[in-house]
């Protein structure tokens, strides 16, 4: 399933660190930094001696699996998996594929068979050589097993061919231009082989991993902190950095503290702190894009069993909801400024995927432009209550359930821009949950709602996907249909010229703006705060925007300020 709340903070992690004497304990679940009395705080002295440290401050969930093949928070793969498994190929800061276990890659004309080949100076943080048995195996056990995290990935994938100890071979029935979301966490055969069923693997908890990344495991507490070494062997240079901890709070406000007092050096920043840590000498914030948008879906799902009002499958109040909407506001009033007004189904911070709108179609704010549409579409307002309904007297009314404790003042906005043209909404709130089973499990029964997600950088096969007519009660959440899109999705998946299959992937996302099954209503902003006195050299990832700055090129060049 799809949303933001599930795939929590992917993409918008922050690195910390601080310098300290090799033997300052971590803190312990019990006792976060700002909790300490000031002799036990973590000693922030800038003392040449000692190893150099990086502390990362976050608040979430704490993950729910330290095994890379299980786990579904997306807080379990930046607190653990990132920082010690890999994948064959990545992406590069431009968003561009790059080598890395596999040094360099081709594929065959009919574009059936992807061949790796891999480094030959890789071991596991235990000592074990890296080889193509690791990455059959990975491959493999995932497959076999139908394993949660990866197996939609490699269930295309017909036979996974070791052609030599260092060159591997994926092959496919049909051509799979989407390989980038092949990408799994490879793990060493010699350690996870022992669990042969799935019910052995589901029961692995892996509290000791072993990857081949930049930086080797020490130790964790729950609801605490996660402790890392830099790997001294790492085949793309050793990290700059000695050590890597990640602090858990509990409160956004401790996190912030703590920030203050020179306990962590980097953090996330909420729109609510944002104006206090400006006044913060020391500490910059970064501000930059999110890959997470959030839509106003509509009840598309043309069906007999639908409970949703069926006027909201005419296009042309979908159409007239789009320019009714003051957008600005939502930014302004409902955000906090932490968005940007975006359209596309794939964000700007997508690079090649995202479609930039022509200025001929572009939908922006105007209630007049509404009116026409919706006057020359035949609702208009024949008794005078300030509510249009059609030439059979059926309403403009519609229910709009809303996550309270996500949209609550962004639905405000909408509610009244509807008004002022003529459509009443009724509000409904609820928690996700409700929200869920409202459209999953009752027969869609609303007409409006907001949700989010999150759009990859890897490939945009995931997020196209939920337009599909075939994903109508799974990942569709607004039970859209066109037979046009449906054939694109397919062609693009298919589509191993990569310039041709952006123009495919473009032609989709126009479809959907011209239909409106979503109005994206805004891209989110992240912010990223780190103290300037001590740190520099970080790394914005994407490159163009103004990116993250907690990303895999960060946490190898990031050094104390010289």
């Amino acid at each position: 399933m799809k949303r933001i709340l599930a795939l929590l903070l992917i993409g918008a992690m922050f690195l910390t660190g601080c310098a300290t004497q090799p033997t300052t304990p971590a803190p312990t679940p019990e006792q976060t930094p700002a909790e300490q009395t000031p002799a036990e705080q973590t000693p922030v002295a800038e003392a040449p001696e000692g190893p150099i440290i990086f502390r990362y401050g976050i608040r979430d969930s704490w993950p729910d699996s330290m095994n890379p093949l299980l786990s579904a928070l997306g807080i379990s793969q930046t607190f653990y998996h990132d920082n010690m498994y890999e994948t064959l190929i990545g992406l590069d800061a431009e968003l561009n594929m790059e080598a890395r276990l596999a040094e360099s890659w081709e594929t065959s004309e009919d574009g059936l068979t992807w061949t790796f080949h891999l480094r030959k100076d890789v071991k596991w943080h235990d000592g074990e050589e890296f080889d193509a048995d690791d990455v059959v195996y990975s491959y493999q056990v995932n497959k076999d097993l139908e394993l949660p995290r990866f197996f939609a990935s490699v269930k295309d994938f017909t036979e996974v061919k070791k052609v030599d100890d260092y060159t591997v071979q994926l092959v496919t029935a049909e051509p799979k231009a989407n390989i980038m979301d092949a990408m799994i966490d490879l793990v060493p055969e010699h350690i996870f082989s022992q669990y042969k069923t799935k019910d052995d693997m589901l029961a692995f908890a892996n509290e000791s991993p072993i990857g081949t990344g930049a930086f080797i495991f020490v130790e964790d507490a729950k609801d605490g902190f996660v402790r890392y070494k830099a790997n001294d062997d790492y085949w793309n240079g050793r990290p700059v950095i000695d050590e890597l901890v990640y602090v858990y709070f509990s409160n956004a406000d401790t996190l912030i503290q703590a920030l203050e007092k020179g306990e962590i050096d980097f953090c996330g920043v909420g729109a609510a702190q944002q104006d206090y840590v400006k006044g913060l000498a020391n500490i910059t914030m970064h501000y930059f894009d999110s890959n997470a948008f959030n839509e106003l879906g509509f009840n598309c799902w043309d069906d007999p069993a639908s409970k949703g009002n069926p006027l909201m499958r005419d296009v042309k109040i979908r159409n007239a909801i789009g320019y009714a909407i003051d957008y600005d506001k939502i930014v302004d009033y409902a955000m906090g400024g932490l968005a940007s007004k975006q359209a596309q189904l794939l964000p700007e911070v997508t690079g090649k995927w995202s479609w930039k709108v022509p200025d001929d179609i572009r939908v922006d704010y105007d209630p007049e432009k509404a009116k026409q549409i919706l006057e020359e579409a035949g609702y208009s307002d024949r008794d005078g209550d300030g509510i249009r309904e059609d030439a059979s007297g059926n309403k403009l009314e519609f229910r709009m359930s809303i996550i309270e404790s996500d949209y609550r003042d962004c639905a405000l906005v909408v509610e009244q821009s509807l008004k002022d043209v003529g459509i009443k909404t009724n509000i409904e709130f609820m928690d996700t949950g409700r929200l869920s089973d409202i459209i999953y499990s009752q027969d869609f029964d609303t007409d409006m709602y907001m949700w989010g997600w999150y759009a990859r950088y890897s490939d945009p096969s995931y997020i196209l996907s939920a337009m599909t007519t075939d994903q109508i009660g799974n990942r569709s959440d607004c039970f859209y249909s066109n037979p046009e899109y449906d054939q694109l999705y397919v062609q693009q998946t298919k589509t191993i010229d990569m310039e041709e299959r952006v123009k495919i992937v473009h032609k989709m996302q126009e479809i959907i703006y011209r239909d409106s099954p979503y109005l994206i209503l805004y891209n989110a902003k992240r912010i990223n705060a780190y103290n300037n006195e001590r740190w520099e050299n970080f790394v914005e990832y994407p490159a163009f925007g103004g990116g993250n700055l907690f990303n895999y090129y960060s946490k190898l060049q990031v050094r104390p300020k010289q």
